[in-house]
């Protein structure tokens, strides 16, 4: 999802705020300090890998970073697993003892994200073909890469990997691929925005009521598009994510801000717009989100891209953040590539009030 370069066109009146939906445009003092986790992304191969996986700990420590997202699930499942569907039709590849693996970042004061991909789901798609989203019109499937995402069998399925993931202890559970595709004509999926909402709201109820369940401190977040925060209505349609609702039962909302999968010459215009290009695109991004959430744009903890840019243009999308108002960020390279990353740590100012870890 992360290195995705789908473009979904807003209106042409960039700053347009949103009709459907009336919002609070006064940001109260009392609101909560927004999530401070500043931290990496790693496949499942460099966090299961000792050597690789107290290399980066020891960069993010040496650099006053706190966290680390890696993958959790992506199709397969990356950790030992004792969920019975999902070894019973062998989705379980174990790479790494997740347990260990959260004990071993908490010693370190390392906040653990695990990343878990939802609707894009091949392995689980072509293993059972009744769980994968079908033509409305003839009820052919649509191919054997996205799964429905309230499907019975998906929501047992994923109910069952979920359960040991927030038994491990883990800080967060970040869902991607939390969407419907885009790749498909509408004609033949056949539903609103809310509609595709309202299934992907079924998914996250259900993981919200295991982690009420167990009485975890398990935070639930999602990764969103970045283009709904500037035309919210037009492109709740083909994706279905929902952020005023999905904001009821998530605690972060991480919008994927790349700068490189925006379209160049649609969204900035150095004439006109203020900054570098990384900067505004950011920037405007994340104060989309904000008009969209009011008070709860605390929630946010975007992501920003850490590949194809040098040291100052993720230091640009790094002041983005911090000018927003908010305090945290993940960045993401698919390469698990972070030395530009950790130059710019080294020119970062970061507020006050950002210094302090909120668990």
């Amino acid at each position: 999802e992360n290195s995705c370069n789908i473009i979904i066109k807003t209106s042409e009146d960039e700053n347009k705020t949103v009709e459907a939906i009336k919002i609070n445009e006064e940001i109260h003092n009392s609101a909560p300090i927004p999530h401070n986790q500043v931290g990496v992304y790693l496949t499942a191969s460099n966090i299961g890998n000792k050597d690789n996986r107290e290399e980066v700990i020891d960069e993010i420590k040496n650099h006053n970073a706190n966290s680390i997202i890696f993958d959790i699930k992506n199709g397969f499942v990356y950790f030992h697993a004792y969920a019975e569907l999902a070894n019973e039709i062998g989705t379980v590849r174990p790479i790494y003892e997740l347990p260990e693996i959260v004990k071993e970042l908490r010693k370190r004061n390392i906040y653990s994200i695990g990343r878990y991909v939802v609707a894009k789901d091949p392995a689980l798609a072509i293993r059972k073909s009744d769980t994968q989203l079908k033509d409305v019109r003839n009820g052919s499937s649509l191919g054997s890469k996205w799964i429905k995402p309230n499907n019975e069998f998906v929501l047992s399925y994923n109910e069952e990997i979920l359960r040991e993931i927030i038994m491990s202890g883990i800080d967060e559970i970040n869902f991607d691929y939390i969407r419907y595709p885009t790749e498909y004509s509408s004609t033949s999926i056949n539903l609103t925005g809310e509609q595709k909402a309202d299934e992907l709201m079924e998914f996250l109820r259900m993981a919200r009521n295991l982690i009420d369940e167990h009485n975890s401190k398990t935070k639930l977040g999602v990764s969103t598009y970045a283009i709904l925060g500037w035309d919210y209505k037009i492109n709740l349609e083909p994706l279905g994510q929902d952020i005023l609702r999905f904001n009821e039962v998530v605690d972060v909302i991480s919008p994927m801000a790349y700068p490189s999968t925006f379209a160049y010459g649609y969204y900035y215009n150095p004439q006109k717009h203020d900054g570098p290009r990384e900067y505004y695109l950011v920037k405007q991004t994340l104060e989309g989100y904000k008009k969209i959430l009011g008070n709860n744009y605390w929630k946010l903890r975007p992501w920003i891209q850490g590949y194809y840019l040098n040291s100052n243009e993720i230091l640009s999308e790094i002041n983005a953040v911090y000018d927003a108002n908010l305090c945290g960020y993940t960045v993401w390279s698919a390469g698990n590539i972070y030395d530009e990353f950790y130059k710019a740590l080294e020119n970062i100012k970061r507020p006050k009030k950002c210094n302090n870890r909120n668990e």
